[in-house]
């Protein structure tokens, strides 16, 4: 019996660190299960091989981070340099949430004032208090947002982790009164701005807390110089830039002066992204805010933190109500700044989302602690907790298992196959070719240039990367290099063939290529298959290739084509498909007019074939068509040889001559959405819906259904019309999408100035911008507003949206109900100016 006394008092004593192990090992195999496992394109790649070769990454450089990941990639010889810097970031997660744990254990224990207490006293050590640190650090760990970050490499996690351990030793320093947890905290402090200026911002926090919990605190020199040696130390790691900078093999070499020294840590270019909204958006950003809290904790958690952050407030001796002070402060510095940015939101509000967390698991104690001491009975009050305790760590298991799929980086190869295609491309093929492309694209093949030592032969490709630093960027680059060798594009850029200067060729593969080429090319590229078909002399098909033929439900697969016209026709004609019994009318959007072809000019298109989510598993045939749309008919197809018709399709439009081509093998959906009892408004290519849509002016208030609103809204020149978008992820998007909401003419004009953002909800949510991405089942609502010209004549106008590449600029396409393409926008309905 002595053992078990032994053992019961070991474990007494030990629940805080067996707590804290707890939650840092759930979180840390949820992170490791959903793993990036090779390297992912962007500012990920970019923070795993400037590490690795002790480089200088972008403003404002995360010296700290830099330092410590070329350190951990040198210590931790586990896989390849770009998997163990995805563990640094599922190790540092994992951290964050045993520090949000820790931090509320501290909290809720501490029930008297830390400068009253008697040295023989100690703070109360209640299982509802573990219960409820448990409960929030589980909650955060399955946030969706630091979940994402924390599985894949990135610099931002490590930003969270700063700003969790600063607030986690003040609430030590607060409870025990140890200078030592005040000097650590200094150090972290120190440390802070040599990662990140956006750490800056919980300084006035810190500041305010230290000055409620000691107001003294300014009239003890030895305690302010101590802490100044320690934030001094911390500031050392700033020293990384002059001292590296002249010899950097990647990065900034100029660090040389205080004036460069400063313009490069503030991130000064960077700046045109910060304070881009408002007082008068101030109610849509805080419901944007909302949109995305809602996405980290159910609405029960967010009254708990409600409740916690009112205890605080309430809460006796007044020593307590610093928490209040600390958290009030943070949240509000940072959340103002954060939500009046257009760029990293989703990084940035991680720190937000921590300390809500803490008050998240205040308010869980709280609550169990007034439940099971002050309402029952002791034995109902047992039994009230176990029920509270199973709810609440059931809670955050129930959520994080069907967010797993979703949010899971382990299928995630884009980056290992974008080098993979790039390689296989050039290298050996002595071409000499140029190709051009952003930052994201080029990040991947750094990192297998720098860590693998593979770097890819100037004889064979050169790569050239084309910044943002004129009106037309890619096409003066296109310029610059067209007459030195054969150039290429990592993406499809429209305003490189706007003008009709150059054309823009698919060159095979997955992911896709673009040749630049010449208008009047004739060569044929290499195809999987050729074709001899002629629809009525005007043009013909020459060949094709279909990236594959067997997917899933929801899935996307591409069709590339190659055509030419012996004369440049004068209508214009477009290929179309058919699957099965689904109709794909494509749009003419980012295409090249037949109208504009040269005479015996061949014309390679890619061409988006989107299964619905509703198609039922199966074999379907696939086969081409050719329609004229300034005729509004289809084109009769004939073997080029024989001049006979071509084969029929299997379909409901067997009347209609038409080119069989294979057959695609559909699969049943890998996350279907729910969707059951629903309507949405659009169906954007399987990716995103438009569940809902309402427009506000002049104290009217429209909704959106098929077909647009019953009654049109009525404005005066002048006037904001409020337009509401709500949408659903129906999986992860393929591309990053930017949302047009325009107000447009009878006539098919704008009538006032478009309403966008650099991604959605004014830049907060991108879709696909690196990562985070949208997940599958995510809903959020997002808000536009339309200034209508105050010289806008009188007349009927419409409201329109849709979703279009933010590089691409090219329209995302609508699946209808009946499974065929519809389009690529949205009419919301009528509005008429008075």
């Amino acid at each position: 019996m002595s053992l078990v006394n032994r053992l019961s008092r070991f474990l007494a004593h030990r629940s805080a660190a067996l707590g804290g192990a707890f939650v840092f090992l759930a979180a840390f195999s949820a992170y490791v299960f959903t793993l990036a496992p090779v390297q992912v394109p962007g500012d990920p790649s970019e923070y795993t091989f400037v590490p690795w070769i002790l480089g200088i990454a972008h403003p404002p450089g995360y010296a700290f981070y830099t330092l410590l990941a070329g350190l951990w990639q040198h210590l931790i010889p586990i896989g390849t340099v770009a998997y163990r810097t995805h563990l640094l970031a599922a190790t540092a997660g994992a951290l964050n949430v045993a520090l949000v744990y820790a931090t509320v254990l501290t909290i809720l224990n501490q029930r008297s004032n830390p400068a009253e207490r008697g040295a023989s006293s100690h703070p109360t050590n209640q299982p509802a208090n573990h219960l409820a640190a448990l409960f929030a650090g589980l909650s955060f760990a399955f946030a969706t947002d630091v979940w994402q970050h924390s599985i894949h490499t990135n610099a931002h996690v490590i930003t969270l982790l700063l700003a969790t351990a600063s607030v986690f030793l003040l609430v030590r320093w607060w409870a025990t009164c140890s200078e030592r947890w005040l000097y650590a905290f200094a150090l972290v402090a120190g440390l802070s701005p040599t990662q990140h200026p956006l750490l800056v911002f919980g300084f006035p926090a810190y500041a305010a807390f230290i000055l409620a919990v000691r107001p003294r605190v300014l009239r003890e020199a030895r305690t302010l110089l101590a802490m100044m040696v320690c934030a001094a130390i911390g500031l050392s790691v700033f020293l990384y830039y002059p001292l590296r900078s002249p010899t950097t093999p990647f990065g900034a070499n100029d660090i040389q002066s205080w004036d460069t020294f400063i313009h490069f840590v503030t991130a000064e270019g960077l700046r045109v992204n910060l304070f881009a909204f408002g007082l008068a958006d101030q109610p849509a950003r805080f419901s944007v805010f909302f949109n995305l809290l809602q996405l980290q904790y159910p609405i029960f958690s967010i009254l708990l933190a409600v409740v916690g952050w009112m205890s605080l407030i309430r809460r006796r001796p007044t020593s307590t109500r610093s928490l209040a002070v600390l958290f009030t402060i943070f949240l509000v510095v940072l959340y103002a700044f954060v939500m009046n940015t257009i760029q990293d939101v989703m990084a940035y509000l991680m720190l937000p989302f921590m300390v809500i967390a803490i008050l998240i698991g205040v308010g869980a104690g709280e609550v169990v602690s007034v439940i099971s001491g002050e309402v029952f009975t002791p034995r109902a009050a047992r039994a009230v907790t176990a029920i509270a305790a199973i709810a609440l760590i059931s809670l955050p298991i129930a959520i994080a298992l069907p967010r797993a799929p979703r949010i899971s980086l382990q299928g995630y190869t884009a980056g290992a196959d974008w080098v993979r295609r790039v390689y296989d491309r050039f290298e050996g093929k002595r071409e000499g070719a140029f190709l051009l492309a952003p930052w994201e694209a080029l990040t991947p093949l750094w990192v297998e240039r720098y860590t693998n030592n593979q770097p890819l032969d100037p004889r064979d490709v050169t790569l050239v990367y084309v910044a943002a630093n004129s009106k037309n960027p890619f096409l003066d680059s296109v310029f610059a290099h067209f007459d030195l060798g054969p150039v290429y594009l990592a993406d499809y850029r429209r305003e490189v063939v706007e003008g009709g200067l150059f054309r823009l060729r698919p060159d095979g593969g997955s992911p896709p290529l673009w040749r630049v080429a010449a208008p009047g090319d004739m060569s044929v590229p290499p195809l999987q298959a050729t074709l001899s078909a002629r629809a009525e002399d005007q043009i013909e098909l020459l060949g094709y290739s279909l990236e594959r033929t067997t997917l899933r439900a929801g899935e996307t697969t591409y069709l590339t084509l190659a055509m030419r016209a012996p004369i440049t026709p004068t209508h214009i004609l477009m290929p179309f498909a058919w699957v099965g019994e689904r109709t794909y009318n494509w749009t003419t959007d980012s295409r090249v007019l037949s109208t504009s072809w040269r005479p015996n000019e061949v014309i390679v298109e890619r061409y988006e074939i989107a299964l619905p989510f509703s198609m039922s598993p199966g074999e379907y045939p696939l086969a081409l068509g050719v329609t004229d749309l300034t005729d509004g008919r289809d084109l009769t197809l004939a073997d080029h040889r024989t001049n006979q018709p071509t084969n029929q399709p299997t379909s409901q439009q067997a009347s209609q001559p038409a080119l069989s081509i294979g057959t695609l093998h559909v699969d049943p959906p890998r996350l279907s959405p729910n969707l059951a009892g629903q309507t949405v408004l659009a169906d954007f290519g399987a990716q995103v819906a438009l569940a809902g849509a309402s427009a506000s002016a002049n104290g009217q208030t429209a909704q959106s259904a098929p077909g647009g609103w019953a009654q049109p809204l009525v404005v005066k020149p002048g006037q904001s019309i409020q337009v509401w978008l709500d949408w659903l992820a129906l999986q992860q998007p393929l591309d990053n999408y930017k949302v047009f909401v325009h107000l447009i003419t009878p006539g098919e004009q704008l009538a006032a100035p478009p309403a966008d953002f650099y991604t959605p909800l004014g830049g907060a949510f991108p879709t696909y911008l690196w990562i985070p991405k949208w997940i599958e089942g995510q809903r959020v609502s997002d808000p536009y507003t339309l200034s209508v010209p105050p010289d806008l004549p009188p007349g009927e106008y419409r409201i329109q949206v849709g979703l279009y590449g933010l590089t691409s600029l090219r329209r995302l396409y609508l699946i209808g109900q009946d499974g065929n393409l519809a389009g690529d926008r949205v009419i919301l309905g009528t509005v008429v100016v008075e």
